[in-house]
């Protein structure tokens, strides 16, 4: 009788945890459905291209420095021109890509706006410097 108690607790202890590892799994993907629903990224997801032309411009862009200098290194090998501060950057070999990071200051907020070709592409993107 002693042999089959302890195995029916294990058994209920074995059970009983598996059941509180499902109920906080499901709690835990319930939390994290609510905290992408109130951020918004499931019901407004942020779609930054380009290269595709937008419909509807309505505001500016603006970016900091470091994310113009991220956009320019991976962006190396595409055929878009290049605008900083009115100067053109028409290919991106190392030492023009040198001078255009050296130009850009990290923390300087750059506005930036697109010029684009007869198929709906960017063909050039010009940033210039807001403060």
């Amino acid at each position: 009788m002693l042999e089959s108690t302890r195995r029916i607790i294990w058994l209920a202890v074995g059970v009983s945890l598996w059941i509180g590892a499902l109920v906080f799994t499901w709690t835990g993907i319930r939390h994290t459905e609510q905290l992408l629903d109130a951020s918004g990224i499931r019901t407004h997801p942020q779609v930054r291209s380009l290269y595709e032309s937008p419909s509807n411009i309505t505001e500016s862009e603006h970016y900091t420095g470091a994310q113009i200098i991220c956009f320019v290194q991976d962006s190396a090998n595409d055929s878009i021109g290049l605008e900083l501060e009115g100067r053109v950057y028409p290919n991106r070999s190392d030492e023009l890509k040198a001078s255009l990071i050296q130009q850009i200051q990290l923390d300087g907020v750059y506005g930036v706006s697109y010029s684009w070709g007869a198929s709906g592409k960017v063909v050039h993107i010009a940033f210039h410097k807001m403060n």
